[in-house]
């Protein structure tokens, strides 16, 4: 199916035209608009305004004259007749919409067989009146409140207005609302055979992360006597409720001062106007400052240190200033009338007024006010956390669940995950689908998820190691599973796949006790995909070079593909494979359980005694002692530290180990330990004993162990040749990465890294955990499923 979104403004149409693309659930996504540049495009002067994030894969189509039509007379009407109580200077925007989609009808109905249409609202005429007549599906995204809901609160409508907004709702199918109230503001008043909420986000990147986590430390919290100073940022008085502000300015406060920064094209003539002449009580005072570019305003308010941020709206449907300033760790105080406040927790991460005065504003501050220096530290890290879920990339991944259920039926997809063996890794995950799934029976489409083994062996021995292991808790429970008879493990499995009706199939490779699957799916029409760990920067020039040749052909049997990180994703790209047709899954850990052992503070002590350990810090690395992995480079690293103060322990086995334990002896003033195997249910004590965790590997596709100590709260240093470090080691916020084999840098890292903020790494952690966790992988899954079974929902 082809989706064409119509809208001729900016908006954040481009943002839902990349969401809707990295959905993999349409084949072509269009977008046209007026004038729009992707990022890659060579603009100049004025028209590099005009560049937005849009993929490289959605199609734009630009209406140059549009633009200049209406660029024309719109400036000619505001400047004589702009009348904002009113809305009128909203009229030559409404023709000229109209216009705009008049232009627009020629490539739909071209098109119209298999295609999708987003319109927006007051751009919805007459598209999707035509649209209708053609049979083709139409869903209107609503980025504004209804009007009869705005004439409510106090904002009037121009009758063209109404009467082009009343007339475009008649003819769409589905709807999207940015909230709950946006949603609530139109119920009963549209044709909508669905109705769904899309929260909007915001940009989030290295600035304002960093912006954010600066303003945690707690030199920068306010001082007893310094006035709490807040944000106001607006470009329109009423409708923003200024004027609610500047009566709870008047009130006044619980013996503290206030200053607040009046940020936007907010004229002083209209505050003046409203006081009338009342003046602020002492210790309470405003500051101007003009509109800004983006950038402009983000380091304006790092540099003010701003308490709270208000947002006392007559209405705002969403508010983006709302996630933009929490993403740096900027608490907000929300009118009930802003739809991203639907988003917050009263108290833990903001303030929601139960109603919109003044009073509920002081209130707000003077709550603010009454916590300590602590609780405004705790206060900001939640606004951090929270912020994560209101950013950009949330919403291509909440794009992907809304379009599911618009496009599909009550339907079932049925997953299988065909792997040899389970291990203590992938076990605790499988565990994690089958609860999900039993306590979401209510989806659009009903999720199962078999996996299927096609080499178990009990006594399981590490192929690297050479010895048995026992992971030390039951690896077939709690999910469902099968396995493949011995001996004759392809025929078993094609009875599998048969009895079971699978719609999707994911094989973890393509060699050994994989080959013949891709062949044998094929022969059963279920789609497949590859599940792969390799990455480029561990391959030699030859290598490369065969690689290049060989995997294309190796590839072909395959309709998606899963990385289990960034650097396979490249991987996956450089040998020409789009990422439309690349999801992740990773080798997640139970992040939750290595928390929680980790902070066993009693067997933490008792393994602290065991060890011989006082109160030392610690260093600790987890691997097998072995060419590829072993820990070579942290030995000599610890060696050159020649710190008596820290101790260095050594958890791991294999034939390395007397060598490694001959080198330790010739340096005994220093503290090394040697554990040997420790089993994996022991494993989070450890990471909860150290301070730093050290994986120097030389060959590591990705590398759990990295995982496992970042949920355990442990700062983590990897080689560059470990892959998940691209993607969960944010360089001097929770950790570093060295160039293999640098004993110089990584002793010097080694230094620095006790030296790490604790609450700015304890922030980044948890969004790289929510960022690679289950939900997240499951999703990925799901998105992957649904983009080969795709066919068959439509």
């Amino acid at each position: 199916m082809k989706l064409f979104i119509v809208h001729p403004g900016i908006q954040h149409s481009p943002r839902l035209a990349n969401g809707a693309l990295r959905s993999g659930l349409f084949e072509k996504v269009t977008l046209m608009t007026s004038i729009l540049f992707k990022p890659k495009q060579k603009v100049l002067g004025l028209l590099k305004k005009r560049i937005k994030p849009i993929d490289e894969n959605v199609k734009v189509i630009n209406h140059y004259l549009y633009t200049f039509l209406y660029t024309l007379t719109s400036r000619f009407y505001n400047f004589a007749f702009r009348n904002p109580n009113d809305q009128s200077h909203n009229n030559p925007i409404y023709f000229w919409q109209q216009v705009f989609g008049w232009m627009s009808l020629p490539v739909l109905w071209l098109n119209r067989k298999n295609c999708m249409v987003i319109v927006f609202e007051t751009a919805g005429c007459p598209v999707a009146k035509y649209c209708k007549q053609w049979n083709i599906p139409v869903v209107m995204d609503f980025a504004s409140i209804s009007h009869e809901k705005a004439k409510e609160l106090g904002i009037n409508e121009t009758k063209y207005g109404i009467a082009l907004k009343e007339k475009e709702r008649q003819f769409i199918d589905y709807a999207i609302y940015c909230s709950e109230f946006c949603k609530e503001s139109f119920k009963g008043k549209t044709s909508s055979k669905k109705d769904m909420v899309l929260y909007l986000g915001a940009e989030e990147n290295e600035s304002t992360n960093h912006m954010g986590l600066e303003l945690l430390s707690t030199e920068k919290i306010r001082h007893l006597n310094a006035p709490i100073k807040i944000s106001f940022i607006a470009n329109l008085e009423y409708r923003k409720g200024l004027d609610f502000l500047l009566d709870a300015l008047l009130i006044g406060f619980l013996g503290f001062k206030v200053e607040v920064h009046l940020i936007g094209r907010l004229s002083k003539d209209w505050v003046s106007n409203y006081l009338n002449g009342r003046e602020l009580p002492d210790g309470v005072s405003i500051v101007y400052k003009s509109a800004m570019p983006q950038q402009a305003l983000f380091t304006y308010l790092r540099s003010q240190q701003f308490d709270l941020n208000i947002q006392p709206s007559r209405f705002d449907s969403f508010a983006m200033v709302v996630p933009e300033t929490m993403m740096l760790g900027i608490p907000n105080i929300l009118s009930p009338c802003v739809g991203a406040g639907e988003m917050l927790d009263h108290l833990k991460n903001g303030y929601r007024m139960k109603e919109l005065s003044a009073e509920a504003i002081v209130m707000a501050i003077n709550l603010y006010a009454s916590i300590d220096s602590v609780q405004q530290i705790k206060l900001r890290e939640n606004v951090l956390l929270k912020s994560k879920e209101m950013s950009w990339d949330n919403y291509y991944h909440e794009t992907s669940k809304v379009f599911s259920q618009l496009l599909f039926s009550k339907k079932q997809i049925k997953i299988a995950f065909i792997v040899e063996f389970p291990t203590q890794f992938e076990v605790p995950f499988y565990q994690f689908i089958a609860h999900h799934l039993h306590a979401l029976k209510g989806e659009t489409i009903s999720w199962y998820f078999d996996v299927i083994f096609t080499n178990v062996n009990e006594d399981y021995a590490d192929r690297e190691l050479k010895q048995k292991i026992n992971w030390g808790f039951d690896l077939f429970e709690n999910y469902s599973f099968f396995n493949a008879k011995k001996g004759e493990s392809l025929e078993s499995i094609k009875q599998i796949l048969v009895e079971n009706s699978y719609d999707f199939a994911i094989i973890n490779g393509y060699k050994n006790s994989y080959e013949g699957l891709p062949k044998l799916c094929k022969s059963l029409g279920i789609p497949i995909a590859l599940r792969i760990d390799s990455v480029k920067y561990n391959l030699s020039p030859i290598k490369k070079a065969l690689k290049f040749i060989y995997m294309p052909f190796a590839y072909r049997h395959f309709n998606h593909f899963f990385a289990v990180g960034s650097e396979t994703k490249l991987f996956l790209n450089w040998l020409g494979i789009s990422n439309p047709k690349i999801n992740y899954f990773s080798y997640a850990t139970h992040d939750t359980w290595f928390k929680e052992k980790a902070n066993d503070k009693e067997n933490i002590e008792k393994l602290r005694n065991t060890l011989g350990l006082s109160q030392e810090q610690v260093i600790l690395s987890v691997a097998k002692f072995i060419e590829r992995e072993s820990p070579w480079d942290v030995m000599h690293a610890f060696i050159q530290l020649n710190d008596t103060n820290i101790v260095l322990i050594l958890v791991g086995d294999g034939r390395e180990s007397f060598a490694l334990e001959a080198l330790a002896k010739k340096h005994a003033h220093l503290k090394i330990v040697f554990t040997g195997y420790v089993p994996y249910l022991n494993l989070p004590l450890y990471y909860g004993l150290a301070d730093i965790f050290v994986h120097s590997a030389k060959n590591e596709p990705w590398g759990v162990s990295v995982q496992e100590a970042i949920a355990s709260g442990c700062t983590v240093i990897t080689s560059d040749k470990v892959g998940s470090s691209t993607d969960l080691v944010k360089e001097g916020l929770n950790g570093f990465v060295y160039p293999y084999q640098d004993i110089n840098k990584l002793s010097n890292l080694m230094k620095q890294s006790f030296k790490l903020d604790a609450n700015k790494k304890e922030a980044i952690n948890q969004e790289v955990l929510k960022n690679w966790g289950y939900e997240f992988m499951w999703n990925e899954i799901k998105v992957g499923a649904l983009i080969c079974a795709k066919k068959d929902f439509y």
